[in-house]
């Protein structure tokens, strides 16, 4: 999907996050009541199997695009339904941005609900560098409205980790 969000250069960088909740509303919606969001925009369908996004973008004739990639199966999945699920969240949070609800950040008007859908969210963690190699072990503690996931680790201390330093998986 390639979309062209009407958003303030800075917020694209939120587009990844309200996608993976569109398509969490669209695997709910299918009857996968637990499907939620795997940090940092991956989609757990709520059965052990991730679907995994990846993300491209840049600037065309209309704009700024961004290009998704869901990559998984979902049992059954209608394309038009999971399209019509994803636009809605994104037009909801295009409106939100241009009535100043996000002055916070990117995640400001969903980030309740997505820490709420945040599958990991305190469960125990290994945080790996980008090769796969794990670094620390801690529980996810939080979000905030850039991204970043916050890692309380076993000696009491945190680490606040952007998606382009790290991975989270559930400790081994």
């Amino acid at each position: 999907m390639t979309l062209h969000p009407k958003l303030p250069l800075h917020y694209v960088h939120g587009v990844p996050w309200c996608v993976a909740l569109g398509v969490v509303d669209y695997l709910r919606d299918a009857g996968l009541e637990r499907a939620g969001v795997f940090w940092p925009h991956d989609i757990d369908r709520g059965d052990g199997e991730l679907l995994t996004m990846t993300v491209s973008g840049g600037a065309d004739e209309e704009g700024m695009y961004v290009t998704l990639r869901v990559q998984g199966e979902a049992p059954g999945m209608d394309v038009g339904a999971l399209d019509a699920a994803v636009r809605r969240r994104v037009d909801a949070w295009e409106r939100a941005v241009s009535e100043g609800r996000c002055a916070a950040g990117p995640l400001a008007s969903f980030l309740s609900e997505l820490f709420d859908r945040m599958t990991l969210m305190g469960a125990d963690v290994d945080v790996l560098y980008p090769n796969g190699r794990p670094f620390d072990r801690g529980s996810l503690a939080g979000l905030d409205v850039w991204g970043r996931a916050t890692v309380r680790c076993a000696d009491g201390s945190e680490l606040q980790i952007a998606p382009e330093q790290a991975r989270l998986r559930r400790a081994r």
